[in-house]
């Protein structure tokens, strides 16, 4: 019968990891715990294979420590068999615990185990483990030896209370006393989804204090984009999308970012770098590199990052033209919008856009006349409004512009007589083409063109007596 109390377990291991068994052994008791290990229970003159086979028929669960050493140890071999006929009596449960990475038996594969195979593993995977021997969050509080932990430690059992008042406050103790190793990173972190919203208040303001005391917290948090689990990943950036520029010190720590594997922590370095504006030219090279990236969000989220750093990425250009023939269709509307934002530096793009303009056959343009949807719109709609934004040099779209205005599906007619009026406020060239637009077939194009050209006007009056049409 299993005591929920005071459990007893047989750490199973061998003399390679005898040392860790020991400070697992005694992390243990201090919960109250009761121990079998070999060398504080054997005796001169003992029978070893009696004893262990004693010990094993009395516990309530036998933690089995996994390294390449005890795999191939043949006691270790001989007290999971012990254990196993045990465990399928229903009298005793096997628990294995990885110390050092190694195969695990086949046997095992089907358990979960408690992952001790770094430092920093070694406080959370000791709570799980607590949990998983029926040591509940009381038990551990009023033990004795609780208040014996080192500070860290205690804080973070306290951070898994079920009352509030407990968690807030372990939380402002955390905060007080500057710690910010990843334990308490990664506790912070899960309290940011807490249900309490004053828990999660708590937990953000305790985050982002730590992250301007010291280098730490936020070195902390981009190691958990970079390796951490997804929930994760995103907590932690969500805390320093927050602080843009601020964090220019880590700025070489977040374009490292970029060089990763994983979709989530590229995208995450991208909107990082969005957030720390203009002076982030050194993030170009990588970010161009990531266009070809196989994952599409990847692409979408590099050339929005790019647009965000306008001029200072003009050397995307050319990529970015590339992207305009990506085979998904969000990723052409991203590679315009950046465009769009970088600006006329990058007017080599604009052939690309005033053929983004042009309907791709006619039977997608009988569909916009008779009104059914059209998915190519809101590509003429940003090629349109990009075009506006590349300068004098977009003279040349003038026309293609005018004929856009036909289209009256996602208000591309809109974003085409803005952007001509901006071409030309400087070109009178596109002006020219505005005049003989009055004249065109499309009374709803004359009227915009109407628009277009008082626009125009109005802080040109110089310009009216070449062009006036009245």
């Amino acid at each position: 019968m299993k005591n929920s109390v005071h459990p007893t377990v047989f750490l199973s291991h061998t003399k390679a990891d005898k040392l860790f068994a020991r400070q697992l052994a005694m992390d243990l008791r201090r919960f109250g715990v009761r121990v079998w290990l070999d060398e504080a229970e054997m005796k001169v003159g003992d029978s070893l294979i009696d004893k262990i086979s004693d010990a094993i028929g009395k516990v309530d669960y036998l933690i089995v420590i996994l390294s390449p050493e005890s795999l191939q140890s043949k006691w270790v071999r001989k007290e999971l068999n012990l254990a196993i006929i045990r465990e399928l009596d229903g009298e005793l449960k096997i628990l294995p615990l990885l110390h050092k990475k190694c195969q695990l038996p086949a046997f095992l594969k089907e358990k979960l185990y408690a992952d001790f195979s770094s430092q920093e593993k070694y406080i959370p995977s000791l709570r799980d483990l607590l949990r998983a021997l029926g040591v509940t969050q009381d038990n551990r509080k009023d033990s004795a030896l609780y208040s014996r932990m080192p500070l860290e430690q205690r804080l973070l059992v306290q951070l898994e209370s079920n009352k509030e008042e407990d968690i807030i406050s372990a939380i402002e103790q955390l905060h007080e006393h500057r710690m910010a190793s990843k334990p308490v990173i990664v506790a912070l972190l899960k309290m940011v989804e807490h249900d309490s919203s004053s828990v999660r208040y708590a937990a953000e303001q305790a985050l982002k204090e730590n992250i301007f005391r010291g280098k730490s917290a936020a070195r902390e948090l981009i190691n958990i984009i970079r390796k951490g689990e997804i929930p994760a990943k995103e907590s932690a950036t969500q805390i320093l999308l927050n602080y843009g520029p601020k964090l220019n010190p880590h700025f070489r720590e977040i374009v490292q970012l970029l060089s990763e594997n994983q979709p989530e922590s590229l995208i995450a370095a991208a909107k990082i770098i969005d957030r720390m504006g203009k002076t982030a030219v050194d993030a170009v090279p990588p970010l161009i590199a990531q266009l070809e990236h196989q994952d599409v969000d990847v692409r979408i989220q590099m050339a929005a990052s790019l647009g965000e750093l306008g001029s200072n990425a003009t050397s995307a250009g050319p990529a970015l033209i590339k992207l305009m023939r990506d085979s998904v269709h969000d990723a052409r509307v991203a590679a315009i919008c950046a465009l769009g934002k970088i600006g006329p530096s990058v007017a080599i793009s604009i052939p690309s856009l005033i053929n983004s303009l042009k309907h791709p056959d006619w039977e997608a343009k009988t569909e916009i006349i008779l009104g059914f949807p059209d998915e190519y719109s809101d590509v003429r709609f940003f090629a349109a409004e990009a075009l506006g934004k590349m300068g004098v040099k977009a003279d040349v779209a003038a026309v293609d512009l005018i004929e856009a205005m036909e289209v009256r599906e996602h208000d591309v007619h809109e974003a085409a007589r803005k952007s001509i009026v901006n071409i030309a406020k400087e070109s009178s060239k596109a002006l020219k083409v505005l005049v003989r637009a009055l004249k065109h077939k499309n009374e709803l194009v004359r009227t915009d063109v109407c628009w277009a050209l008082k626009a125009v006007l109005r802080n040109q009056p110089a310009a009216l007596n070449p062009y006036s049409p009245y």
